[in-house]
């Protein structure tokens, strides 16, 4: 009696749960990462140790949208091959190549992979449970022009962040400016903090270092500057934070998922914030960026 060959079984296809729009945003957040790494990393050794981070983040974000492993395991194939690249000796009759170009094919692979998962996001079903997600949990909050800047002692950062909004016709929020009323700081701070937009400027306000290192200083922002960044991603949601940086302020890994963007003296910057203003329903005119 002869065996009917085994068929093989078809991989199950996967499904998102959580919505389309969302996965959309916060893929390209981890490629927007991706690529101010390629474009900022002069040191190698903190490159490599950087994209690994990246690697290892946006495959557990990966696991995470979807209802099995597939997408997961395509980008995770995309990070060996990468660490192949890496690693891979140079071929007899070859000039071996730079540091430099081997990081940028590494990273360009794991945007074209990122890139290539957000192309068939359209043809990828949401579960119905994807309609109920942490955003339509939050309350809802109206969409309008008060933006609430966080800030530190830089004052002419401030000022720039300030004027920008001004220039897209929006009005930034400072609190200091505002009217004290009798109130309590925190008190003061949440009255006003009912806005559709925060953008929160990191500059190197204080030093500090674990105990174990102490002579290891790292430039850091304000305590109450990384408080009220915590405070607004919890309020408003990730899309509707954004943080600028600058002097070489030490950032934190625990707010992966927040777009971090260097305040450059090209002002590169202002193009970048006003996409995420856009992205986050803010109603504005991209032509007053430029």
């Amino acid at each position: 009696m002869t065996k009917k060959p085994i068929q093989p079984t078809e991989p199950q296809k996967p499904s998102l749960v959580i919505t389309r729009a969302e996965a959309d945003i916060q893929i390209k957040k981890q490629i927007e990462k991706l690529t101010e790494l390629l474009a900022n990393s002069s040191d190698y050794e903190q490159a490599k140790a950087m994209i690994d981070q990246y690697a290892e983040y946006n495959k557990e974000l990966l696991g995470r949208m979807f209802d099995n492993d597939a997408i997961a395991s395509e980008y995770n194939a995309a990070i060996y091959h990468g660490y192949n690249i890496r690693h891979a000796s140079t071929p007899w009759g070859q000039s071996p190549e730079s540091d430099a170009v081997k990081l940028q094919r590494e990273v360009q692979g794991h945007i074209k992979k990122l890139e290539s998962i957000i192309q068939r996001l359209e043809l990828i079903p949401e579960l119905p449970a994807a309609s109920i997600t942490e955003e339509s949990n939050r309350p809802k909050i109206e969409l309008g022009s008060d933006i609430f800047i966080v800030h530190g002692h830089d004052e002419s950062a401030k000022e720039k962040v300030a004027g920008f909004i001004r220039a897209l016709d929006l009005n930034p929020v400072i609190l200091h400016e505002k009217p004290n009323k009798g109130r309590t700081i925190i008190e003061k701070f949440e009255d006003y903090a009912d806005v559709g937009f925060a953008v929160v400027v990191l500059t190197p306000d204080d030093v500090g270092a674990p105990t174990s290192d102490r002579d290891n200083l790292q430039k850091r922002a304000r305590q109450n500057v990384v408080f009220e960044l915590g405070f607004f991603l919890g309020k408003l949601g990730r899309e509707r934070v954004c943080a600028l940086h600058k002097g070489g302020v030490e950032l934190f890994s625990d707010y992966d998922g927040v777009i971090f963007v260097p305040m450059d003296e090209n002002d590169g910057w202002k193009l970048k914030l006003a996409r995420e203003l856009k992205a986050a329903g803010i109603s504005i005119d991209l032509d007053k960026a430029i």
